[in-house]
């Protein structure tokens, strides 16, 4: 009795591998320093503090000015200064939360022909500076800043004075010096670059220029003939016997 015929077994084709995750073309965001958060809100309450406690100030100098320094008038400035004090704490909660937001957004990108600074919660706002418009770079730093190690980097670009300068907040002397070496060196990289395509632009202007004076061009009947004659079959010279 012959075996039945049995197929062979095909493997199974394996399985394909996972693609490749496509590069990331986004720029690196580069944050400014941690104390854009409390030293703009320090700035910001002692402003509110000052101008809550004057208001405050002179109504509790008119009230002990009518009634003296009685029970009713303590206890009337006690109140004036809980509410002084709930008034500021609350403001302060209010513009730190809102620098914690906007400092998630305010960073800046270097890219390969541009300067960007991103900033905004509500209304997202994008600064575009082309290297080849910088100027200057300037750092400059409030006494506050100063006893933290921060600064605040201005970037002027051309345009007169009009144009008004494009301001990173609160980045570190480290990070201002390298924003600095960044932009002048790319700016640099691309002027470089532009001198180098318009003299080959002008080495082949003139080797075009060369080359028509010495040797002629070809006519539309394949004639070369002077540059500087009308193309007169009479006066045109053949490529095989003129060479």
């Amino acid at each position: 009795m012959s075996a039945p015929n049995v197929p062979p077994q095909v493997p199974a084709p394996a399985p394909m591998p996972p693609a490749a995750a496509a590069p990331s073309t986004e720029l690196p965001r580069h944050h400014v320093h941690h104390s854009y958060i409390w030293l703009e809100s320090v700035r910001t309450i002692f402003i509110i503090a000052v101008c809550v406690v004057v208001a405050n100030f002179s109504t509790i100098i008119g009230l002990v000015a009518e009634e003296g320094m009685g029970a009713e008038a303590g206890f009337i400035m006690a109140v004036a200064g809980i509410g002084t004090l709930a008034v500021i704490l609350i403001t302060f909660g209010i513009v730190a939360g809102l620098r914690v937001v906007g400092y998630k957004h305010l960073y800046f990108t270097v890219g390969p022909d541009e300067f960007t600074l991103c900033s905004g919660i509500f209304n997202k706002k994008q600064v575009h500076v082309p290297y080849q418009r910088v100027q200057s770079v300037d750092q400059r730093a409030t006494l506050l800043q100063r006893l933290f190690g921060v600064c605040t980097v201005s970037i002027d670009t051309a345009g007169g004075a009009a144009n008004k300068a494009v301001v990173v907040p609160y980045v570190t002397k480290a990070q201002a010096e390298w924003l600095r070496a960044e932009l002048y060196n790319r700016k640099n990289a691309l002027a470089a670059q532009a001198a180098v395509a318009m003299g080959m632009a002008g080495a082949a202007s003139t080797a075009a220029t060369g080359m028509a004076g010495a040797g002629g061009v070809i006519c539309a009947a394949g004639w070369r003939r002077c540059a500087s004659r009308p193309c007169i079959r009479s006066r045109c010279i053949s490529p095989r016997a003129g060479g």
